[in-house]
């Protein structure tokens, strides 16, 4: 999985998901407060949630992990957050990723339901199940043709596996979609450079910067 893939699907991920309202804004210095406030009331969900925030603000992904788990598990009706941990444990290649998201993968919310084949998809990929990947991309895309992510997706695949022409037909179809996607200039650039097509690698590099 590519960097940039990486980083969209965490931002659609996280501003997705809500958990009963608003998440308050909690500071970095309160996590040793709320790990003791948790000790006394390890049942708090808010706490919980908190205690999540903070560990993913300062990169404790293995403590992310864990917090947002014991949330899910008191609430496992918040879908939005079932996804959230899904892509957090794809992240780490791990098969828990799979059980998730086949139960999200039944919801009778669409939006639910795709995003978790999307983030199946991406496990997947990342561990190198290319095929069935690149399969279930094709299902979400023609489910939702508007899902960006899963072109930037398919089109990396596609590339590192050297198929640069699907590639670039992958990365247009995104640009169609969404023209001010800059990560889709950025791979339109880099397959053009791997068919040899430097002049025009080098335009879309420019209008990458411009975008940047």
């Amino acid at each position: 999985m590519k960097l940039f893939t990486v980083l969209s699907i965490a931002m659609t991920l996280c501003y997705s998901c809500q958990t009963g309202g608003d998440r308050p804004m909690v500071k970095i210095d309160s996590l040793s407060i709320i790990r003791d406030s948790i000790k006394l009331n390890p049942q708090n969900k808010t706490l919980w949630i908190n205690l999540y925030q903070l560990q993913l603000n300062k990169a404790d992904t293995n403590g992310a992990i864990e917090s947002l788990k014991n949330y899910v598990q008191m609430e496992p009706e918040d879908d939005y957050a079932g996804l959230e941990l899904a892509w957090l444990w794809t992240t780490r290649n791990d098969s828990n990723a799979v059980r998730l998201t086949n139960w999200l993968m039944k919801s009778t919310n669409e939006e639910i339901s795709l995003r978790a084949k999307y983030i199946q998809a991406l496990y997947f990929g990342n561990i190198g199940d290319i095929d069935r990947s690149l399969s279930m991309l094709d299902s979400v895309l023609e489910a939702n043709y508007q899902l960006t992510d899963a072109y930037i997706e398919k089109g990396s695949i596609l590339y590192d596996r050297k198929r640069f022409n699907e590639a670039m037909e992958a990365f247009l179809l995104g640009l169609k979609v969404e023209p001010s996607n800059k990560e889709l200039y950025y791979w339109i650039g880099e397959t053009h450079k791997a068919l040899g097509n430097l002049k025009e690698a080098e335009d879309w590099q420019k209008k990458y910067e411009a975008l940047r």
